[in-house]
């Protein structure tokens, strides 16, 4: 039986260079950096930009719902009417 060349040698020690995954996936050490970083002024800009976007979409939302609920109201009179038509007409 011959000696197999491995013999002796650990796999696992070998040194590891670099993991192909950090650069795609950071470390928790950059990813909690990155956390800590000052806002910048243009950002700050940014968000109050952004906040006001938002509160303008909320207000035209209030007026569609309204919008809706006073056109379902309108559906409901009009088919009230037209079911007392179809009795009218049916003789009842």
């Amino acid at each position: 039986m011959s000696k197999r060349r491995t013999i002796g040698d650990n796999p696992l020690d070998a040194v590891v260079t670099g993991n192909p995954l950090d650069a795609v996936v950071p470390g928790p050490l950059k990813s909690q950096a990155s956390r800590h970083l000052p806002a910048e002024p243009a950002s700050d800009e940014r968000l109050e930009q952004l906040e006001n976007d938002i509160r303008k979409l909320r207000m035209q939302l209030a007026e569609v719902r309204m919008e809706l609920a006073e056109v379902k109201n309108q559906m409901f009179r009009d088919s009230y009417l037209i079911a007392q038509v179809k009795e009218k007409l049916a003789g009842k």
